[in-house]
C-alpha cells in the first residue's frame, strides 16, 4: 500500500474556470468599449456624410457655372447667323454675288468691302472667334482673303463638311478636334426676303476653345488628372483622350452614378461623375465632368481617418484599462486557483487547509469568501474520506468497464452542491439554484448505477440536465433539438453514450465559435440495430489522419469519445461501429450502431 493516496486531479481544470471567468468580464468591457465605439463611428460617419455631401453640392455649383459659361460662348456663335438674317446689307450682298454673272469685278469687290466691314462691327464683341468665312453658293468668301477649297480642320476638307449640310437645314453644325481645344461652326445662310428660305450662301466660324482651360481654372476643382467629354450628336470629344482612354470603363455612360452626393456609393469609384445636359439656340450638347474623387472629398477622408486613429489609440489605452482592472478583479480567484493546484496527494491536504484559512481571512468579497469556504468544505470532506474509505476502495479493482466509468463516491460533491444551493437561494439567485439542481440530476443519474446499461429514458435524463446547464451557459448560443420514437422509451443502451456525445459536440462546435450552432439527436430501430446520429453544424471536424471515417480502434478526438468507443468495443466487439464524418457545408456527424436484440437481455448476459 501506498503512504500517500495520489489523486487523479486535473490540475488545469481550476485553470481553465478563472480563465473563463476573466474571458467573460473580458467580453463584457470589450462589448461595452465595442458599443461605444459603434456609436462613435455611426456619428463620425454621418457627420462625415454630410460634410462629404456639401462638397459635392459646392463642386456641381462650380461645374455648373462652367456649363452656363460654356453654353454662353456656344450661344454667341451661333447668334452670329442670327445676325447675318437680321442684316439687309449682308442679305443683298450674298443675294448679288450669288447672280455675280451680272456685275463688274469693281461691283463685286465694293460689296466684299462693304460686306466685310459690316462682318467687322457684327463680330465687334464676340471673344474667342480665330476665323469667319461668310461663303456665296459658289464659295466665294466676302467677308475677307484666306479661303481656300484646301482648309482643313482636324483632319477633315471644310469645303467637304459645308457640301455635307442640306441646302434647306436652318440649324449649324459643330464639329471639335481631338482635345477639345478648337472648334468648327457652319450653318446655311438663308434668304429672309418674302420668306423664301433659299440658300444664299454658309457661315463657317473657327473658334479657339483655349478658354475652356481658363474656365476650368476659375472652378477651383480641376486637377490634372480631371477632364470632361462633350458629347454632340453621336460624337464624343474630350479634354484630354488619354486619360478617358485610360478610363474607359469609369467613363462609359453607363453604370455612373450621376451627381451622387453618397460618401459610400461614390467611395468605390475613382472618379465622380457628373452629368449635365446644356441646349443652345438650335444645338442640345451632353457635357460630362470626371473628376478624381479622392480630391473633391479630401477633407471628409482626411477627418475619417483622424478619428479611425484616434479611435484606436482610445481602445488600446481602454483594453490596457480594462486589463488592469480584470487583474485585480480576478487576483484573489487566481489565488484560490494556485492553492487548487497543489493538490496532489493526500498529505498536502493540511496544508492546502492552512493557506485557504490564511487566504480567508483577507478583505474579500461575498462570492469570494464563498468560494474559499465552500473549497474549504471540500478539503474537510475529502480529507474524513480518505482517513475512513478511500486507501481501502483502492485495494477493489473493477473489471476494465468499470475503471473506464471512473465510478467515485460523490458524497462530498451533494454536500458542497447543497451548500451552495442554500446560498444561492438564500441570496435569490435563482437561476444559480437551477443549474446546482441540474447538476445534482446529472451526477446522481450517472453515479447511482453500477449497472452498465440501463433504459433510453433514464439516460435521457441525464443528458437533459446536461443540456439544461449547457443552455444556462451559452443562451442562445446552443439550440438542442432531438427525435426520438417513443418505442425506444424502454430499449437499454451503455450509460454515459449520449451525454459524452453532446459534451463533444458543444466543446468543439458551441465553445468554438460566437454564432448560434445547432445539435439535433436522432435515435431510431433500423431493422436488428439501434442507430444514434448526433448533428451539429459547428466548424468542421479536423482529423488527425486523412480519412473522415473511424473505425472503432482509430485515433479519437477526446477523452470521452474514446471512452465510449472503448465500452462499445467491449459490450459488442465488432457488431458496433462509431464512425464520425464531416457533412459539406453543413456540420458533423456522428453515428453509432449497436445490436437492439443484445441491449434488451445485456444486464441479465452480463
Amino acid at each position: 500500500m501506498h503512504r500517500y493516496l495520489q489523486f487523479p486531479w486535473d490540475k488545469g481544470a481550476a485553470n481553465r474556470e478563472s480563465y473563463s471567468t476573466q474571458k467573460m468580464f473580458h467580453h463584457i468591457f470589450s462589448l461595452l468599449i465595442g458599443f461605444s465605439a459603434l456609436l462613435s463611428i455611426g456619428m463620425t460617419l454621418i457627420f462625415t456624410q454630410i460634410l462629404a455631401s456639401h462638397e459635392y453640392a459646392s463642386t456641381q455649383e462650380r461645374l455648373n457655372f462652367l456649363s452656363s459659361n460654356l453654353v454662353d460662348s456656344f450661344d454667341a456663335i451661333e447668334n452670329i447667323t442670327t445676325e447675318i438674317n437680321q442684316n439687309s446689307l449682308l442679305q443683298s450682298a450674298l443675294t448679288e454675288l450669288d447672280q455675280s454673272g451680272s456685275l463688274t469685278p469693281i461691283q463685286q469687290d465694293t460689296i466684299k468691302r462693304k460686306s466685310a466691314t459690316e462682318i467687322h462691327w457684327l463680330l465687334a464683341n464676340t471673344q474667342n472667334i480665330d476665323t469667319v468665312f461668310l461663303l456665296t453658293n459658289d464659295q466665294v468668301n466676302i467677308n475677307s482673303s484666306g479661303w481656300n477649297d484646301r482648309l482643313r480642320f482636324d483632319h477633315q476638307s471644310i469645303r467637304r463638311l459645308i457640301d455635307q449640310q442640306a441646302p434647306q437645314t436652318r440649324q449649324g453644325q459643330w464639329y471639335f478636334n481631338d482635345n477639345l481645344t478648337q472648334g468648327l461652326f457652319i450653318q446655311n445662310i438663308l434668304s429672309a426676303k418674302q420668306l423664301s428660305l433659299r440658300k444664299i450662301g454658309t457661315l463657317v466660324v473657327r473658334v479657339n476653345l483655349n478658354y475652356i482651360a481658363s474656365l476650368r481654372r476659375e472652378t477651383n476643382v480641376f486637377g490634372t488628372a480631371d477632364y470632361f467629354s462633350i458629347k454632340y450628336g453621336q460624337a464624343l470629344t474630350t479634354t484630354d483622350p488619354a486619360l478617358y482612354a485610360a478610363n474607359r470603363h469609369q467613363s462609359a455612360v453607363s453604370g455612373v452614378v450621376n451627381g451622387s452626393h453618397s460618401l459610400l456609393r461614390n467611395l468605390g469609384s475613382k472618379y465622380y461623375t457628373y452629368r449635365r445636359k446644356m441646349t443652345t439656340r438650335n444645338n442640345e450638347f451632353e457635357l460630362t465632368y470626371y473628376l478624381l474623387n479622392i480630391h473633391v472629398i479630401q477633407q471628409p477622408l482626411q477627418l475619417l481617418i483622424g478619428f479611425t486613429l484616434l479611435f484606436l489609440l482610445f481602445y488600446l489605452i481602454a483594453s490596457l484599462a480594462v486589463k488592469r482592472y480584470l487583474t485585480k478583479l480576478i487576483h484573489p480567484i487566481n489565488e484560490l486557483v494556485t492553492v487548487m493546484k497543489q493538490f496532489e496527494k493526500s498529505s498536502d491536504i493540511p496544508t492546502l487547509q492552512r493557506l485557504t484559512n490564511k487566504k480567508q481571512t483577507r478583505d474579500q468579497s461575498t462570492e469570494i469568501q464563498a468560494l474559499y469556504s465552500s473549497f474549504q468544505r471540500l478539503l474537510n470532506e475529502i480529507n474524513e474520506l480518505v482517513v475512513k474509505d478511500y486507501q481501502a476502495k483502492l485495494l477493489i479493482q473493477e473489471v476494465e468497464y468499470k475503471f473506464l466509468q471512473a465510478q467515485i463516491n460523490p458524497h462530498f460533491l451533494y454536500n458542497t452542491l447543497n451548500s451552495i444551493n442554500w446560498l444561492a437561494i438564500n441570496n435569490h439567485d435563482q437561476q444559480t439554484a437551477e443549474m446546482i439542481t441540474a447538476l445534482a440530476t446529472l451526477l446522481r443519474g450517472k453515479l447511482s448505477s453500477h449497472d452498465q446499461v440501463h433504459p433510453l429514458d433514464e439516460e435521457l435524463t441525464q443528458l437533459h440536465a446536461y443540456v439544461k446547464l449547457q443552455h444556462m451557459r451559452f443562451a442562445d448560443r446552443l439550440r438542442y433539438t432531438e427525435s426520438i420514437p417513443a418505442e425506444c422509451a424502454n430499449v437499454s443502451v451503455p450509460q454515459l453514450l449520449l451525454q459524452p456525445l453532446v459534451e463533444n459536440a458543444i466543446k468543439y462546435g458551441v465553445e468554438a465559435v460566437n454564432h448560434p450552432v445547432s445539435i439535433h439527436l436522432e435515435i431510431q430501430r433500423v431493422h436488428d440495430k439501434l442507430q444514434v446520429q448526433l448533428f451539429n453544424d459547428g466548424p468542421a471536424y479536423d482529423p488527425p489522419t486523412q480519412a473522415h471515417r473511424h473505425t472503432l480502434h482509430a485515433s479519437s478526438t477526446g477523452v470521452g469519445i474514446d471512452n465510449i468507443q472503448t465500452r462499445l468495443h467491449l459490450l459488442y466487439g465488432e457488431r458496433a461501429s462509431f464512425t464520425i464524418s464531416n457533412v459539406p457545408e453543413q456540420g458533423v456527424l456522428i453515428v453509432i450502431k449497436f445490436p437492439v436484440e443484445l441491449t434488451t437481455t445485456l444486464t441479465e448476459a452480463l
